[in-house]
């Protein structure tokens, strides 16, 4: 919670300032019954014109007093809450750039995205109104029980009784109601995340026809949803009886007495008079601070959910843990004031490697792996679903740690680079393409901003987006939606390739980069990639077909997260039944038999 408070302090002056305006505005409001007594008990009774003409002048400057601190008041609190919730929202968007895989695992995307939007909404208002009203319902309140002593003890004693018994009751409304607001968040994650889901795969929804089946299960969350609020609605509902009830009664308390003192000429007509508007202001306090508890109990829930990602500390960071191979040339460096390490050759050496995902059961993802790829080598991933080739090649840019073992690059522990150097010097295909709201262009630019005009039509022509990109009224200005909405999988693929290959990384990276793409494609892929390759550029190609890695300098099998088998091409249709069986079932018999 502290995470989340540290976010008032840049604005602290202002959020201070406001209260004080509230305050005036409070004071102005208390004044008023008191010169309004004067005016009838001395003014109207008499028929004294110049004490009316007087108080009521008195009463226009007064209110314009409280005009100009309730004006102040929410001009302040809405700079320092709106700067608050941007400066908040922006330090938890850093704080999920900055986590790793690992750590983002851990949340739903629907969760994140509830976090960043509506629980940071809830904040922003709350402190907006904690500014105005926490100070006002106060001051006004017990500002209303002391004028109505000064005028009479035994009404002010009665209205300071029933205005604690009504606290109590709503105290202990708001605590029961807590949990249930805490929970309402959790419902609401789960339907941004179905509905996110929903969204995003809208394509295989309907393709599956389960359009049917996705309905009644957003149902079902909303459902749950729906009854949680109703529920905590439900409880909330009694505070505002609650408080009507006590003061309705302490009203018929305090003209009953009232005029019996009246009667006795105790109280004047004004006095009785200014002590109903105080029972008013009292009232009206009590609402104000039912109504500032509802959304404290809420902003509680959402300040909770905030600060547990202010509060994840990130997995995989700069600095370095205990000494391991490469830790004493990265230290020597440091010392002697020289720059960091930096990715220049692109050689990748895994050693005895073993990976577990965090929360996994059962075996590795990852168990002793052990490779190295010569800088300027091409090394291919075959296996099958689920054997770790998409892992192993996560170790390198550091999306994960290893469980243990250690992955090298250009002969340092990749836990002694630099973050921003180390995946500087690594391009990669994801093998879920993602492409963003933009243009070609811009979407291109992303690794290389600084490209010229000649540099990116060379990676899209390698790439072999030339012939689309081309086609297009606009070019390389065309633009397209999130995800690459507007283009075929295989246009997809060939854009993520040519920003990775416009990046001119050490080492570059294809995660199954040409699922998508028919086999002639493939092929002026491969053979502009092997001319790209010649720049000294260490590569790993992941793939189903054997044909993307066939010409590879080495070809490892994965299989349950061991290597079972590695070689060459001609080596392996030896050496290894299963690649064999591989080849003879894509290339046919007479193709095994050539590569014997």
């Amino acid at each position: 919670m502290k995470k989340v408070l540290a976010y008032i302090r840049p604005h602290l002056l202002f959020f201070l300032i406001a209260p004080v305006f509230k305050a005036v505005e409070a004071a102005a409001e208390l004044l008023q019954p008191r010169i309004m007594t004067t005016t009838i008990d001395v003014g109207v009774t008499t028929g004294n014109i110049d004490v009316i003409l007087h108080n009521g002048l008195l009463m226009l400057g007064v209110a314009a007093i409280g005009i100009v601190g309730g004006l102040g008041s929410s001009l302040f609190a809405a700079k320092s809450s709106q700067g608050f919730g941007a400066d908040l929202r922006q330090g938890v968007f850093d704080k999920v750039v900055a986590l790793s895989f690992a750590d983002i695992d851990r949340y739903s995307t629907g969760s994140l995205i509830t976090r960043l939007t509506s629980d940071i909404i809830q904040l922003e208002n709350t402190s907006m109104m904690m500014q105005r009203i926490m100070v006002r319902a106060p001051l006004l309140g017990l500002g209303a029980i002391i004028m109505t002593m000064s005028i009479s003890t035994p009404l002010g004693l009665a209205l300071l009784a029933v205005s604690a018994v009504v606290l109590v009751i709503v105290a202990a409304i708001m605590k029961r109601a807590f949990p249930m607001f805490t929970r309402i968040q959790q419902r609401l994650d789960a339907v941004n995340s179905a509905a996110q889901e929903n969204l995003s795969g809208m394509r295989t929804v309907k393709a599956f026809d389960r359009a049917t089946f996705e309905v009644k299960r957003f149902d079902a969350i909303n459902e749950l949803l729906y009854r949680t609020s109703v529920r905590a609605g439900r409880t909330m509902a009694f505070s505002g009886p609650a408080v009507s009830l006590g003061m309705n009664m302490t009203t018929l308390i305090v003209l009953w007495r009232g005029g019996q003192l009246v009667a006795g000429r105790e109280l004047h007509i004004g006095q009785i008079v200014a002590v109903t508007q105080y029972i008013t202001q009292v009232l009206f306090s009590l609402s104000m601070l039912g109504f500032l508890l509802i959304n404290l109990v809420r902003a509680g829930a959402s300040a909770g959910r905030v600060a547990e990602v202010l509060e994840t500390e990130p997995s995989i960071v700069d600095s370095p843990p205990a000494m391991t191979v490469g830790a004493a040339a990265a230290a020597e460096a440091a010392a002697s004031g020289a720059a960091p390490p930096r990715v220049t050759r692109g050689e990748v050496e895994f050693r005895d490697v073993d990976f577990r995902y965090p929360g996994a059961a059962g075996a590795p993802a990852l168990q002793g792996v052990s490779l190295h790829i010569a800088p300027g080598h091409t090394l291919g991933i075959l296996g099958g679903t689920g054997s770790g080739k998409s892992t192993l090649v996560n170790l390198i840019p550091r999306f994960y740690d290893v469980t243990a073992g250690q992955v090298l690059v250009d002969g340092i522990d990749v836990r002694h680079y630099r973050l921003a150097d180390l995946r500087a010097g690594v391009s990669i295909v994801l093998q879920d393409t993602v492409l963003f709201s933009g243009t070609i262009e811009e979407n291109l630019r992303w690794g290389a901003p600084d490209a010229t005009h000649d540099e990116v039509m060379e990676a899209v022509r390698m790439a072999q987006a030339s012939d689309f990109v081309e086609s297009t009224a606009d070019g390389l200005g065309a633009f397209i939606g999130q995800h690459g909405v507007g283009l075929s999988g295989g246009q997809r693929q060939r854009v993520s390739i040519a920003r990775s290959l416009l990046r001119r990384a050490p080492i570059l990276i294809l995660d199954d980069a040409a699922s998508a793409l028919d086999f002639r494609t493939e092929l002026r892929l491969r053979r502009a990639l092997r001319s790209y390759t010649k720049r000294s550029t260490t590569t790993i190609i992941i793939a189903q077909r054997v044909t993307s890695v066939m010409e590879a300098d080495e070809i490892i099998v994965l299989e349950d997260g061991f290597i079972a088998a590695r070689g060459t091409h001609r080596e392996l249709i030896r050496t290894c039944p299963a690649y064999r069986d591989l080849c003879r079932l894509q290339l046919g018999e007479g193709a095994v038999a050539c590569g014997q």
